[in-house]
């Protein structure tokens, strides 16, 4: 095992988290700025009109929960990555609700057709999102799992340190490894046995 890659593995794991940040603020402000600045009141039929609602309502309140993603995945969460994909599924899902409603009462537009596209793409990477947050969660899960056996392993190591250096007074850490070797007896080979056993035997010669 080797303890680098064990004690940097949720360092990436938190960089790839962050790195969502960027991308989940642009929505973001994408989605506000349509939301509370671009698009006013509708006039039409009640069906359009509440469409239309749904429509901006969707924006504005999609856009502050990106906002709120966008924060969350800037300190390296691997959950909000999972937010991000539920937020941006739902979002996606309204929008082509709403351009559907807007194309069943005002017939075919440019506008609905275009909202259908964002809302599809917001889906999409929401899913992508998913996938990533699996993937990104049982990395996370697996790299703590080798921390937890490379401490147990450390901690280990150092009471039998501890132990050898209680057994001999006055060994320092750098000699212990030497006085652990030298307890340690040399096993007899069976060739050497065997030869050993033949000189005891053997006539001595007149």
């Amino acid at each position: 095992m080797d303890p680098v890659e064990s004690t940097s593995g949720p360092t990436r794991v938190e960089a790839q988290v962050r790195a969502n940040a960027g991308p989940a603020g642009l929505v973001a402000g994408l989605l506000i700025f349509f939301g509370f600045f671009w698009f006013g009141g509708a006039v039409g039929t009640t069906l359009f009109v509440n469409a239309d609602l749904l429509f901006r309502t969707t924006l504005c309140l999609g856009g502050l929960a990106m906002v709120g993603v966008a924060i969350w995945s800037s300190v390296g969460a691997v959950p909000a990555l999972l937010a991000d994909a539920i937020v941006r599924v739902v979002i996606g899902v309204l929008l082509v609700i709403s351009a559907v409603l807007m194309l069943a009462a005002a017939g075919l537009a440019l506008n609905p057709c275009i909202y259908i596209v964002c809302g599809a793409i917001l889906v999409t990477y929401g899913l992508r999102a998913w996938r990533e947050y699996r993937h990104l969660a049982a990395r996370q899960k697996a790299d703590s799992r080798e921390l937890e056996a490379l401490e147990a392993y450390e901690e280990t190591a150092s009471q039998d340190v501890g132990l050898l250096l209680r057994g001999h007074p006055g060994t320092t850490p750098k000699t212990a490894g030497r006085a652990a070797r030298k307890q340690v007896t040399p096993r007899t080979s069976a060739g050497d046995c065997l030869t050993s056993t033949s000189k005891k035997r053997s006539p001595r010669k007149p």
